[in-house]
């Protein structure tokens, strides 16, 4: 069995996320900061009337992150429990992908963020665990200012 997977770059790493998870891609053209968020918040944005969260992968792993962040392109992310959307510099295509092959995740994402990766690919394309991803509470930012 393979998996599909749309491979995209975030600061020249690549990324892979299983096709029938991506409910479309798009542009980013701007996005709102919000204050009291974890670092992995890019912000929100405005996508045909419903607002999203985007997450930017660096923090989460925490890899270093090369200034400024240009993303380009939105992933929207979808399944029964949450939606949002992973920030992306460039979409590169389709690809499939033989999951018993896949290495395991790098020592260096021992601590940061290993749970949402599948494994890494022979070509070096960190590929995610989209379901591990889209269920995670680590994920929803439910903080209460008080005033």
């Amino acid at each position: 069995m393979q998996l599909e997977v749309i491979e995209f770059f975030l600061s020249q790493q690549r990324y892979g996320v299983e096709s029938h998870y991506i409910s479309q891609v798009h542009p980013l053209k701007e996005y709102t900061p919000v204050p009291c968020t974890p670092p992995f918040i890019l912000g929100i944005i405005n996508v045909r009337g419903q607002i999203l969260s985007v997450v930017n992968l660096q923090p989460l792993f925490a890899l270093p992150e090369p200034k400024p962040l240009n993303p380009n392109y939105v992933l929207i992310l979808r399944n029964e429990r949450m939606t949002f959307g992973l920030v992306a510099d460039a979409v590169v295509g389709v690809r499939s992908v033989a999951p018993a092959r896949l290495r395991p995740p790098p020592d260096a994402l021992a601590d940061n963020g290993r749970e949402f990766l599948r494994g890494v690919t022979e070509q070096g394309v960190l590929i995610l665990n989209t379901e591990e991803l889209l269920s995670s509470r680590q994920l929803l930012v439910q903080e209460e200012v008080e005033g």
